[in-house]
């Protein structure tokens, strides 16, 4: 199971309060951290939440680098992404919103 599939499935546990419960303790993935009081939901929850939040930022947009070689390449694996500098005006135009190497969002406006 990836660490996405661990968050919904761990979310959706959570929204039941699966966890809590002995019998169905191993549907959650992060049941071990649960201990037999309620009082010890906070200790998966904060790892849910930990796993969740690192999933969210990495979805958050880099900024393309713009190299002297006049390529534009992705800010998070380099690989040449397509973007149009208007030689007038100097702005940036996208083509690609996304890097077709790692499929990183691209921050264009940054």
């Amino acid at each position: 199971m990836d660490k996405r599939e661990k968050v919904i499935r761990g979310l959706e546990c959570c929204e039941k309060k699966v966890c809590i419960f002995k019998d169905t303790e191993k549907e959650c993935p992060y049941w071990e951290l649960c201990g037999e009081y309620e009082s010890a939901f906070e200790d998966c929850t904060t790892a849910l939440a930990k796993d969740a939040l690192a999933l969210l930022k990495a979805q958050e947009p880099v900024e393309p680098i713009y190299g002297e070689d006049n390529y534009i390449r992705c800010g998070k694996c380099k690989h040449h992404i397509v973007g149009i500098i208007a030689q007038d005006t100097g702005n940036r135009m996208p083509i690609q919103k996304y890097c077709a190497e790692c499929g990183q969002a691209v921050k264009w406006d940054g």
